[in-house]
């Protein structure tokens, strides 16, 4: 019984040492990504309204947050997460198309209409962002509250491992008690 008390409290370790690696890799990690993420899209709406610099700069920009996207889905992420992500990568997309017409396009007034859209797309995309990060905080604080469910079994079982031990020494000084008594009793009857 204790051996199988012992595999549950190992088995108990192992589930808090994965959810704690998730907590941090799935969770901080990923949020931190979302964020790296938000400032770049930010920067890239302010960057609208200096054109000479955003055509360099959005260039170089377009690659770092592929990068952070595909990072990002390497975390394990939930079904939500995916549907938040998809509906994410769709909007980059939508702002990356509005962004081409912006740079090819020299006329001021159709001009004037792509970088309002384009900075429409922005701000859907920091939305998209922000669902995406009050998601990280709604799904680590799960995963919290299923290390201290965790830690609860484990003291659980820890105190049945006590209690078991404190029987089964109680059961040996009585069985000891019991053998010095008849020893007691058995030279008396020869």
């Amino acid at each position: 019984m204790m051996v199988m008390i012992r595999q549950v409290n190992k088995n108990h370790f192992s589930e808090l040492q994965e959810t704690i690696t998730s907590i941090y890799e799935d969770r901080l990690v990923a949020k931190d990504y979302i964020f790296q993420l938000s400032k770049k899209i930010y920067r890239r709406k302010t960057m609208t309204q200096f054109e000479g610099v955003f055509l360099e700069q959005s260039i170089q920009m377009n690659d770092s947050i592929q990068q952070l996207i595909k990072s990002y889905e390497k975390t394990e992420l939930t079904k939500f997460e995916e549907l938040l992500l998809a509906t994410l990568k769709g909007n980059i997309r939508m702002s990356e198309q509005y962004e081409n017409k912006f740079l090819l396009n020299p006329a001021p007034p159709q001009r004037e209409i792509i970088v309002d859209e384009l900075v429409k797309k922005y701000d859907s995309v920091l939305a998209d962002l922000m669902r995406l990060s009050k998601t990280q905080l709604s799904e680590g604080k799960k995963l919290l509250d299923n290390s201290y469910v965790i830690v609860g079994s484990s003291n659980n079982t820890s105190h049945l491992e006590i209690a078991m031990t404190i029987v089964f020494l109680l059961l040996v000084i009585r069985i000891i008690k019991d053998e010095k008594m008849q020893l007691r009793i058995s030279p008396s009857f020869q």
